[in-house]
């Protein structure tokens, strides 16, 4: 028999389950979409925090607005402060766990929010 990866952790984990298995287990109930959301990075639950009450497509322009420019090629979004480069990032992270999807052009790129993740996740909040 061949070898199995064993996932490290629970991006891992997520990310090795076909999508139909991970949108059960954000049905499932709230506690799960609550875990994975504390396992984001600091801007990426902002990010998300920002878009969870959008109900559209979000383009990835406004993510880069959300961010304000601070000294040192950083930036502040709520009170997570990080480089510039953490918004596609979190995008990035978004997508391996679920939560969301990228669609259009390359050129004009948006967010679809997994919209199961949201209501649950606004349910817990």
């Amino acid at each position: 028999g061949g070898l199995h990866k064993r996932p490290r952790d629970l991006y891992d984990y997520l990310r090795l389950l076909p999508r139909s298995v991970v949108d059960d287990l954000y049905k499932g109930d709230a506690y799960s979409c609550q875990a994975v959301f504390r396992s984001f990075a600091p801007v990426t639950k902002q990010l998300y925090l920002r878009g969870l009450y959008v109900d559209r497509k979000i383009p990835v322009q406004i993510f880069h607005v959300w961010a304000k420019e601070a000294p040192g090629g950083s930036v502040v979004i709520g009170q997570a402060v990080a480089k510039s480069s953490c918004i596609e990032s979190s995008i990035r992270e978004m997508t391996s766990f679920g939560v969301a999807t990228v669609e259009g052009k390359a050129d004009k790129p948006v967010v679809v929010l997994n919209a199961t993740f949201r209501a649950q996740l606004r349910e817990c909040l």
